[in-house]
């Protein structure tokens, strides 16, 4: 919060509140709760005990006069991390951000503009006029740019708070929406040799799999990997000096009829095809020009992704089976 008053200096008030985090320790009504899981229902009673006091706060500050002199800023620094879809890393990078500039007033209104926590910074910087930031954007500026926000995995262990630095798993950039896979540009952890087969099996690289994939899974001796949602991808070490064909074998299911998907390379889409339930042996021709120096990120994406049946509640839009590269 930032406050100006009249013959006061302006001053700034920060409040961090714990009781957002898990394990849940109060509910709705901010009364203690002991041994329940951190589901979806326990973060959102325990979040509207944190908002209440949020509200209250709010409340007190146009009692007094000051609402409309402050400027307000409410964030969290992640995500609750309950999967949505099966995918769980699109929740961790989906903090909740309200902003009230001084002198706004009204009821809430939603934008759906992709910021970061690094815009924070330059916001309060331009909303006060009396600092500068080096990084970051505010808010509500206007850029024909699309944002790259970097965003940084890691585990924390206790053991970590009485150190000063924290082992990264993990470096990813975020182009857009962060809900959506497609909006995910892997950093690290990406092939380093040319890969020219995948099996869809444990023996395949890790590194080659980018998010919105199954388990390995085994039907008839055969290998596949199912894609989750709308959304998946794959890491490929490609040779940029010639037009590579890329040779997928592919099936759906009987809840997917009429399936239809498009591929992408490093952002640029080359493909529309449809997927059977009897299965398909695709052929996809991908020009040189597009091909990185590095691991180059192929994007499936899936108009239907149902669950199979009343036994199989994912969402399951198609089996990939092998893919070789010619």
């Amino acid at each position: 919060m930032f406050g100006v008053c009249p013959h006061v200096a302006p001053t700034v008030r920060f409040l961090h509140l714990f009781s957002t985090h898990p394990p849940p320790r109060v509910d709705r009504k901010c009364e203690t709760v002991v041994e329940r899981a951190w589901t979806r229902e326990t973060a959102l009673e325990q979040d509207q005990c944190a908002i209440s006091k949020v509200a209250g706060l709010l409340d007190a500050l146009r009692a007094q006069g000051l609402y409309d002199r402050t400027a307000i800023l409410v964030m969290a620094d992640h995500g609750a991390g309950i999967a949505h879809e099966n995918w769980l890393w699109g929740e961790y990078a989906l903090p909740l951000l309200l902003a009230k500039p001084f002198g706004a007033r009204g009821a809430l209104a939603n934008s759906d503009r992709v910021v970061g926590i690094v815009d924070t910074g330059a916001t309060v910087c331009a909303w006060t006029g009396s600092c500068r930031m080096e990084a970051g954007t505010e808010f509500t500026s206007t850029t024909s740019s699309a944002p790259r926000y970097p965003f940084t995995a890691y585990r924390w262990r206790h053991e970590y708070g009485f150190g000063d630095m924290v082992p990264i798993e993990d470096r990813f950039e975020i182009r857009r929406p962060p809900r959506s896979i497609a909006s995910w540009w892997r950093l690290t952890h990406t092939p380093t040799r040319s890969i020219e087969t995948l099996r869809f099996a444990e023996s395949d690289e890790r590194d080659a799999y980018g998010f919105g994939w199954s388990a390995f899974e085994k039907f008839r001796d055969r290998d596949w990997r199912w894609a989750l949602g709308s959304d998946a991808g794959l890491h490929l070490k490609l040779d940029p000096s010639r037009d590579p064909r890329i040779l997928l074998d592919v099936a759906t299911h009987g809840a997917n009829q009429g399936q239809r998907m498009t591929v992408e390379v490093n952002g640029v889409l080359f493909a529309e095809v449809p997927v059977s339930v009897a299965g398909d042996h695709l052929e996809i021709v991908i020009p040189r020009g597009v091909i990185k120096a590095d691991a180059s990120r192929l994007l499936f994406r899936f108009e239907k992704s149902n669950p199979p049946g009343a036994g199989d509640q994912r969402p399951l839009a198609v089996a990939f089976d092998t893919l070789v590269v010619r």
